[in-house]
């Protein structure tokens, strides 16, 4: 794979392809993003939970949009600004973040 494949905007027929595997998530195809939300069991859960998604985002060099409302509910956003839309590094982003024990 060469490095910019990860850049190329996806179509709507390969994002919908790709959604089969990622549980949880959904796309907000006005937006071009994918979007998913949780209540934790409390504060603590929840930044501990935004932490371990930071980290993996570091770690892939790709950063979603994180939001902390009412204290326990976490909603993520997820699209590549360089495409202005969804690529395949969204994805697996996604995929990592649903990996992770918090986010069951």
């Amino acid at each position: 794979m060469s490095s910019d494949q990860p850049l190329a905007k996806l179509s709507r027929d390969a994002v919908l392809k790709r959604m089969e595997c990622l549980p949880g998530w959904e796309v907000n195809f006005e937006e071009e993003r994918l979007v998913r939300s949780w209540r934790m069991r409390d504060f603590a859960t929840a930044m501990q939970f935004l932490n371990q998604v930071a980290e993996i985002a570091e770690q892939l060099g790709h950063h979603p949009d994180l939001h902390l409302e009412r204290y326990r509910h976490v909603r993520i956003e997820i699209w590549t600004h360089a495409a202005d839309g969804l690529t395949e590094k969204d994805f697996l982003l996604a995929s990592h973040i649903n990996g992770l024990e918090t986010a069951k």
